[in-house]
């Protein structure tokens, strides 16, 4: 009984989740095999012009600037309800990163490889951070 409630509640948004959950498990477990040196090195090849592009114009989808635009565009469609999800989830996803970067020391990706001795691209105007 609990399953139709819940799939009620889903409404049309059942099969972009189904994808996603999907997408989320074959990342994980796709990562769990390669081991995390060896997926970002396989992600982020060196010189591919294509991955250049797209990694140049992404990074700043993850941005503060690009979340207020995002709720603010929201709120002049005056969808309130979104509004507040977006800015909330944007809130709590970025203290929590904040809080798990000082609660567990990690080299950051650029140090990390340095150290190691191999040598990684970046991409022109995206600053890695040290």
């Amino acid at each position: 009984m609990q399953a139709d409630g819940f799939r009620k509640r889903l409404g049309n948004a059942g099969p972009f989740m189904m994808v996603m959950v999907l997408l989320w498990v074959l990342a994980l477990a796709w990562l769990l095999l390669q081991g995390r040196e060896a997926a970002f090195l396989k992600l982020r090849p060196a010189d591919d012009f294509a991955t250049d592009l797209f990694f140049q114009y992404i990074t700043h989808v993850g941005d503060g600037l690009f979340a207020v635009a995002a709720v603010l565009a929201l709120l002049l469609m005056r969808q309130f309800g979104f509004a507040f999800v977006a800015f909330f989830g944007y809130a709590v996803s970025g203290l929590l990163a904040q809080l798990l970067k000082r609660l567990i020391s990690e080299w950051r990706p650029a140090p990390y490889f340095q150290q190691r001795g191999i040598s990684i691209h970046a991409v022109d105007g995206v600053d890695l951070l040290q």
